[in-house]
């Protein structure tokens, strides 16, 4: 038997390449897995579907991982362009080895005639010079409404070499996390990028932006729906920056992992808050993901009371407050205070301590009325305060359905003790999913 990785374990695609051939109705979606063989031969093949025009079913490629030459790259972008009524309208394809070579000629092969939706060039290897590329042929693209050049992490090398400003105002997907963007990078890219009417998606992720790189966005708003800035090293000077700015269109934000603390807090319930007769930054929110930050029990109670009681017109229903260091006092707040749909507040070493105190909150069907989703795994309670807890969710449900549809537990004790509650609670409520750590038999 071959060694697991060795060229022969690789597996032919023939076969989806026939059904492809064939115009197999139910094969929309190509999907070759880098355990696949996908070479010459194969995108010869591809390339001869979209010249005949005999696939009306075809409508996505993911090629991701497979080493296709810049030869070829541009034979199939030419043949995509030619061919404009195909209905391939996504495609991922190539790797790291791609390079701004691979990716200009793929690029240039495509140019504005090509009607792709979306294009994945993640992970090739680009640097500033092949994102250049990237914005002079597909940023004028009619139809192209999601770009991913995410794990590129030398694009962000040179700003003064990305001249265009034709991208952003047609794309409303644009992933550019882990890109090595700096401050300096982000205001001179960012100045270049005119905004539109277009709602967008912004993936800024695991960059080095600072708070600087966050003033950047601010002409970008009110157009950004959502806008990821999980670790970007914004800190709580990036909060104050967020309150500066005038209203917003961002529906959902991610600040996860940004080392925001007790001192953030008053900037962040700024932008909750119409203060003054000004709208608050944030005044659309609906989903907002703190975890991993240093809150603090104090921050989350007072951003509960001060902000999510406070806001102007309730729209948040989504909160994330895993590892924040609520607190006991912190959950049982933003449980009592807020208005949010879902909660989270995974891993925050609330105890049993902390599921005996939100056990006799939930019994009360006075208290978080709308709530429909609770995660409280990893908070390593034991066996009485789980069973406590479902207790109390079994009170309330007895006295008439909650909104409550989904309960994570896991990451606390398990138990038969458990089982026998959550087979009670599903008779009342069979829609509910418990999701819990499996129980030792030996228990």
């Amino acid at each position: 038997m071959p060694a697991w990785g060795a060229s022969s374990t690789f597996r032919s695609c023939d076969s989806l390449i026939q059904r492809i051939e064939q115009n197999d109705p139910t094969l929309k979606d190509l999907v070759i897995l880098p355990t696949k063989q996908f070479g010459a031969d194969e995108v010869h093949r591809l390339c001869a579907v979209l010249d005949s025009n005999s696939n009306t079913h075809w409508t996505s490629l993911s090629a991701s991982g497979h080493v296709v030459s810049v030869t070829l790259l541009q034979q199939f972008g030419q043949s995509i362009a030619a061919n404009i009524s195909t209905p391939l309208g996504s495609l991922s394809i190539g790797d790291r080895s791609m390079g701004d070579e691979g990716v200009s000629a793929l690029c240039r092969a495509l140019g504005r005639q090509h009607r792709l939706r979306a294009i994945d060039l993640s992970y090739k290897n680009m640097t500033t010079a092949g994102f250049q590329s990237v914005l002079e042929t597909l940023g004028v693209s009619p139809t192209l409404q999601s770009l991913n050049v995410s794990r590129n992490p030398l694009l962000g090398l040179d700003a003064t070499k990305i001249t265009t400003s034709s991208l952003f105002d047609k794309v409303e997907e644009l992933d550019l996390s882990d890109c090595g963007i700096t401050h300096s990078f982000a205001s001179d890219l960012f100045a270049k990028l005119a905004p539109s009417r277009v709602k967008r998606t912004l993936v800024l992720s695991n960059n080095p932006l600072g708070p600087g790189g966050l003033r950047s966005l601010e002409p970008l708003m009110g157009n950004i729906c959502t806008l990821n800035l999980s670790n970007t090293s914004i800190g709580n000077e990036g909060m104050e920056v967020l309150s500066s700015f005038g209203s917003s269109a961002i529906v959902s934000l991610d600040l996860s992992r940004n080392n925001i603390s007790f001192e953030g807090i008053p900037s962040l319930i700024a932008c909750l808050q119409e203060e003054n007769e000004q709208l608050g930054t944030l005044r659309n929110l609906q989903k907002l993901d703190l975890s991993s930050n240093p809150l603090s029990e104090e921050g989350v109670c007072l951003l509960a009371n001060q902000g999510l009681a406070k806001c102007s017109n309730n729209s948040l229903q989504f909160l994330d407050l895993s590892e924040t260091h609520c607190g006991i006092q912190g959950a049982c707040t933003v449980l009592t205070q807020s208005k949010v749909v879902s909660l989270r507040l995974f891993n925050n070493q609330l105890g049993s301590e902390g599921f005996l105190a939100i056990s006799e909150l939930i019994q009360d069907s006075a208290v978080a009325p709308q709530l429909e989703n609770l995660d409280l795994a990893g908070n390593n309670a034991d066996i009485n305060a789980v069973v406590s807890l479902l207790k109390a969710i079994l009170k309330r449900e007895s006295e008439g359905p909650s909104r409550l549809r989904s309960l994570v537990i896991g990451g606390n004790a398990s138990g038969t003790e458990i089982e026998e509650i959550v087979a009670q609670i599903r008779q009342i409520r069979p829609d509910m999913d418990i999701a819990r750590d499996k129980c030792d038999k030996k228990q």
